[in-house]
């Protein structure tokens, strides 16, 4: 029949991690149709059924294989899977037994005799199990070792708490459901009340707050993997938060305490999120250290996915963010189903992570899986749903790795078919990356190229790139106030590499800002920071071959408070710069300023002339001397410049970050400027939340913001909170956002663009000339940025993307 066909080619072809802005792939929609769960279901219950010997046992295996089974009923409402249950639970006689009736594991199938219970109403099929709580739970003083049967502990007894009776973390999948159900089934809630008391004494002992995952037991609290890290297994975290799920299903929607079960079940979401494998989307059985244990480890893949997809089903979890995961998570399921039904890849009985094999498997894996297809089912999930979820942008890898300062610029530029952008990548080689147009002539598609022959891992060592014309690209870089020079080549239409150059200069650079004017013949500027930790200008007339004696901008201070620029310009024959007092660490009332070049002087924004080039080789601009736009004295506190660009008849735009809370930048916030060429005069508007610093030392590191070159009404943003509303954004990670203002920057109105649980995105940037087919472009890098020397981070965009290349499976396992 055609769905198994599907299925069986499905499994031929492998997985691959999806991005939120990615659509899915054809073999995910086949994954994803309910003929393909459903066959799924029926091969993977007849699989573990024709394992069975004679009798099926009642305990926690089979217990959990039974609930899934259940559980697909109640998605497809499949008269077999009930059927299937019931019968289970009849051969049993409604008993879990009284082997040891304190061990969690041992009423674990009452989980499925009360479920069962929820369709038929009998009361002979909970009398056994609520029977046992009743006796044996409420008025009980202590722990008898002899009753629980096998703990930790070995004392004669112990207190009863919760940390003393659900002493492993699996056992808050195998209880706390049963008390769950029978608090609903009767209405009593002295159930509920036991649970509570019971569960939160054992998450605050086996919890770690730092890692958001349990501990299995109290006996690896110590234990570290070989690679160092806490030891955290994998399946006894996916039976806490599938037993979470299970749990919160029958939690009263009034009780008090089901608001810590909900924060806690998203919270471990957003940790497990983090790290699913990218390759293949399942987890390791090493869940916080695959690099130690790579294969898959189907269970635990399971349980997570189930889980995940649960928690969007019930509106607990927000799709943007788990739908990709769910997806990848359920195609590396099907990767670890058989043809015939069995989930390999399973890990054994276990109490630790522990390496697997591929053949493995295991009654409570089957169980896990079809708890998983039962939620997978119920999305209901097609590629119109999906983009209708997460929409119809795509954010593509422009390079693999690269990082940049803002104060390098132009840092992205379009030049004949390509995209270039100019980075520092993660080992520290300035280099500049090639995105070809869609449609271009070039061979070249997505390139790196590097162009510093030292190396120096540092951020603020982006180059400028400035076109000269079809034929030549200039790209200007220097050290992070390391050497008294910088350097520069020229690129070729066919990216053959100039050699580099070095101009020597008579203090320690950073930073270069290129820009060439047409009315002063194609004389190029490039402005640093240079002379006295203060901004300093040099310019060419031979295409950057030589340069002039520097000239210093502005002077301010005692030769360490420097002064940052933001600089525009038209190409024609005016350029702007929005600049500081200083430093915001160093300077507690950091104002904001403007003045620009033009025809050999600089001006205030009304016009004033300021000085001539000739004037500031005896007399720099002091910063106070430009137009004031911010005062960093007022209640929003210090500021920080960010962007500057131009629109249409004169008017100029400018971004920047404040900081109301001073020194500790824990709520920075973005600032619009506006300047109206009529009235000759600025206008500041907030524009909301740029969130808490990015790392200490660096306290007013923003995320970053910039505006559209090309639409000053639009800004794009990263921030750790919703800019507009000031709420967490749910991933623990900086996110972009587009801004866009219809009145002046009084008010905006925001869109998310990432959604990413395991990465920052930072320092968006939006590139002027845009070709046609690229009007919403804009460029940033993501990863892990720890301080500005130390980063693994990669370039990704809003840009049309590249023709994807054919990607065989990518297994981690060599076996």
């Amino acid at each position: 029949m055609f769905r198994s066909l599907s299925f069986v080619c499905f499994l031929l072809i492998g997985s691959t991690f999806l991005d939120a802005q990615e659509p899915m792939t054809f073999r995910q929609k086949v994954a994803f149709d309910r003929d393909v769960i459903l066959d799924a279901m029926y091969r993977a219950k007849t699989w573990q059924e024709s394992q069975h010997d004679g009798a099926v046992p009642t305990n926690w295996l089979t217990g959990t294989f039974y609930a899934g089974v259940f559980a697909c009923y109640e998605a497809t409402g499949r008269q077999s899977f009930l059927d299937a249950s019931r019968d289970w639970c009849e051969a049993a006689g409604w008993s879990c037994g009284e082997r040891r009736p304190l061990h969690a594991d041992d009423i674990c199938s009452a989980q499925t005799f009360l479920d069962v219970y929820s369709r038929d109403r009998d009361p002979k099929q909970i009398s056994s199990i609520r029977t046992l709580i009743d006796t044996c739970y409420f008025g009980r003083i202590e722990i008898p070792y002899k009753l629980i049967g096998n703990a930790i502990w070995k004392e004669e007894s112990r207190p009863f708490t919760g940390r003393n009776l659900w002493w492993w973390c699996d056992a808050l999948y195998m209880a706390p459901p049963v008390l769950a159900r029978l608090g609903s089934h009767t209405g009593d809630d002295k159930y509920f009340e036991l649970l509570h008391e019971l569960y939160w004494d054992c998450k605050d002992f086996l919890y770690d707050e730092d890692e958001k995952l349990f501990f299995r037991d109290e006996g690896y609290f110590e234990a570290r993997t070989p690679n160092n890290r806490k030891l955290f297994w994998s399946r006894g975290n996916g039976w806490v938060v599938a037993g979470l799920v299970r749990t919160l299903d029958y939690l009263p929607a009034d009780d008090p305490m089901r608001i810590r079960y909900l924060q806690l079940f998203q919270e471990m979401m957003l940790r497990l999120a983090a790290l699913q494998d990218e390759a293949d989307g399942t987890w390791s059985s090493s869940v916080n250290d695959p690099a130690w244990l790579p294969d898959p480890e189907s269970s635990a893949s399971a349980f997570y996915t189930f889980a995940m997809a649960a928690g969007i089903n019930r509106g607990w979890l927000d799709p943007r963010i788990y739908l990709p995961h769910v997806v990848s998570g359920w195609e590396g399921l099907l990767y670890c189903l058989r043809e015939d039904g069995k989930l390999e890849w399973a890990q054994m009985v276990d109490a630790s992570a522990r390496q697997g094999r591929h053949e493995d498997h295991k009654n409570y894996a089957q169980g896990a899986f079809l708890l998983a297809a039962s939620e997978v089912y119920k999305l209901d999930l097609t590629p119109e749903k999906y983009r209708e979820i997460n929409g119809t942008r795509r954010v593509v890898r422009i390079a693999k790795e690269g990082a940049w300062t803002w104060y390098n610029d132009e840092r992205v530029v379009f030049w004949n078919e390509h995209l270039v952008a100019g980075m520092v990548n993660n080992s520290g080689q300035s280099c500049i990356g090639l995105y070809l147009k869609p449609g271009g002539a070039s061979s070249k598609r997505l390139e790196t190229y590097p162009l510093s022959s030292w190396i120096e891992k540092d951020d603020h060592n982006n180059p400028a790139l400035l076109p000269l014309g079809k034929d030549k690209l200039l790209a200007v870089y220097a050290q992070h106030n390391s050497r008294r020079a910088f350097n520069s080549r020229t690129i070729d239409r066919n990216f053959e590499l100039g050699p580099e150059q070095e101009f020597a200069h008579s203090a320690k650079l950073t930073y270069a800002n290129l820009y060439q004017l047409d009315k002063e013949e194609g004389r190029i500027y490039n402005f640093f920071r240079g002379q006295g930790w203060n901004p300093n200008m040099v310019s060419s007339t031979d295409s950057g071959k030589s340069w002039s004696e520097p000239l210093m901008v502005f002077l301010s201070g005692d030769q360490t408070t420097r002064p940052y620029v933001k600089y525009a310009s038209d190409h024609r024959g005016r350029i702007d710069l929005l600049y500081t007092d200083g430093h915001p660490r160093n300077e507690k009332k950091n104002s904001i300023y403007h003045v620009y070049y033009e025809n050999g002087a600089f001006f205030n924004s009304r016009g004033r002339r300021l000085r001539t080039l000739a004037d500031l080789a005896d007399d720099p601009l002091l910063p106070a001397e430009g137009t004031l736009v911010y005062d960093g004295a007022g209640r929003d506190g210090r500021g920080w410049v960010h962007d500057l660009e131009y629109g249409a008849g004169g008017l100029i735009a400018g971004a920047f970050i404040s900081s109301p809370d001073g020194d500790e930048g824990l709520d920075l916030r973005y600032h619009y400027a506006r300047f109206d060429p009529k009235k000759k005069r600025w206008q500041v508007n907030q524009i909301g939340k740029a969130g808490p610093h990015l790392y200490v030392p660096e306290n007013h590191y923003a995320g970053g913001i910039c505006i559209d070159p090309e639409n000053l009404n639009v800004v794009w943003l990263s921030s750790l909170l919703h800019p507009g509303t000031g709420e967490a954004n749910g991933t623990g990670h900086y996110q972009i956002y587009r801004g866009e203002t219809s009145d002046g920057g009084a008010s905006w109105d925001f869109q998310r663009i990432t959604h990413d649980v395991r990465h920052d995105h930072l320092r968006p940037v939006v590139p002027r000339n845009r070709p046609e087919g690229m009007e919403e472009c804009v460029v940033w890098f993501r990863g892990d940025y720890r301080t500005y020397t130390d980063y693994d981070c990669q370039l990704v965009g809003l840009v049309p993307p590249l023709e994807k290349e054919n990607k065989a499976p990518n297994r981690r396992s060599k076996q």
